[in-house]
């Protein structure tokens, strides 16, 4: 019975001493971005009574960004959880243009405008109570648009847009990063994602030739971003 007894006080004393060590609270913050969006794409003709021709290439554009973020964290001891949602402003445009023939040319564009939303989890641990690196797994949700046009004569222009089209799609996003206490109310971060987007698969045809072109875009968006959080609760 007092074996019973000491373990009970054991084990409540133990656990008065981790609720007593844990401390949460809530935090926003903006923060300034760059991000590197690196699609592979592959553009695949089909017209009767040609070979089909498919080209292949990669499009590679930075872009300047800023995100606003709402999270909470829990310090368990040592230990950091946390959930954070953010909104990342940020464009990601490029347009390429090659000569297919002497008297003609294919425009192909890749638009992702007015940014994404992102949820994430984040796991860390806190060292010598101002340096906490984390590891962050999460989602991310943006807009692609697609667009390619066809001049089929330099000297007299017979311009044929075949394919406009877009499509919304959420990529897993895992990431690290770094935060420094710099006092009771504000943290510094640094953080890099690698938003992983599906395929995109858009076709269209031209009439005038006619012919039939497919669009296949794999999105990949790399995220570096510097912080400032302001902390209430811990």
């Amino acid at each position: 019975m007092k074996k019973i007894l000491l373990g009970c006080i054991l084990t409540l004393a133990t656990t008065s001493a981790g609720l007593a060590a844990t401390k949460n609270g809530f935090y926003v913050g903006l923060g300034i971005a760059g991000l590197t969006g690196h699609h592979k794409a592959n553009l695949t003709y089909v017209e009767t009574g040609f070979p089909t021709e498919t080209n292949n290439f990669e499009f590679s554009r930075f872009s300047p960004g800023t995100d606003f973020m709402i999270g909470y964290m829990a310090l368990i001891q040592n230990f950091m959880v946390g959930a954070e949602i953010d909104y990342l402003f940020g464009n990601i445009n490029k347009t390429n243009t090659f000569v297919t023939s002497p008297t003609a040319s294919r425009t192909i564009k890749v638009d992702s405008t007015g940014g994404a939303w992102g949820a994430a989890v984040r796991l860390g641990f806190n060292c010598l109570d101002r340096i906490m690196p984390y590891i962050r797994l999460g989602i991310e949700n943006r807009r692609f648009k697609l667009s390619h046009t066809s001049q089929t004569d330099v000297l007299a222009p017979a311009t044929n847009t075949e394919i406009s089209s877009g499509a919304n799609k959420t990529a897993f996003t895992p990431g690290v990063g770094m935060d420094f206490k710099l006092n009771q109310n504000f943290i510094l971060g640094l953080e890099y994602r690698y938003a992983m987007y599906g395929s995109i698969t858009k076709s269209g045809v031209n009439t005038t030739l006619p012919n039939t072109t497919t669009f296949k875009l794999s999105p990949r968006v790399s995220t570096a971003l510097v912080s400032l959080k302001w902390v209430w609760g811990l």
